[in-house]
C-alpha cells in the first residue's frame, strides 16, 4: 500500500466512525456524483455475527469527500472509492456508467 492509499484509507475510516458510528468497517464505499451534487458513504461491518450496512448521503459542497479525488476525476460526473481490507481502489464512470480504474 502506498502513502496516498494509506492516507485515504485512514481518512475514510475516521469519516465512517464520525458519520456512521462504525468503528471497524470491513468495507467502505464512497460514491461521488457531481451531476446531483452529492456524496454517498457506505460501510459494511459485522454486528452480532451478522453482516450489516450503513449508508448516508450528503451534499457535495458540504462534504470532505470532494477533495479526495480532486482533478483525477477529470470530466467524469461520477466516481467511487472502495476500501476493502488494506486495498484502496478508485474508479471514474463515463456517461454509460462504465468504470475505469484510476491511480490514487
Amino acid at each position: 500500500m502506498n502513502v496516498p492509499e494509506l492516507i485515504v484509507r485512514s481518512t475514510l475510516k475516521k469519516l465512517v466512525k464520525q458519520e456512521l458510528d462504525v468503528k471497524n468497517p470491513d468495507g467502505i464505499r464512497v460514491e461521488i456524483d457531481r451531476s446531483q451534487n452529492r456524496v454517498t458513504l457506505g460501510a459494511l461491518f459485522v454486528q452480532d455475527g451478522k453482516p450489516q450496512t450503513k449508508i448516508t448521503t450528503k451534499e457535495l459542497s458540504e462534504s470532505q469527500f470532494s477533495e479526495i479525488l480532486g482533478e483525477r476525476m477529470g470530466d467524469s460526473q461520477k466516481a467511487a472509492i472502495v476500501v476493502k481490507g488494506k486495498t484502496v481502489t478508485c474508479y471514474t464512470y463515463d456517461k454509460n456508467l462504465i468504470p475505469t480504474e484510476i491511480e490514487l
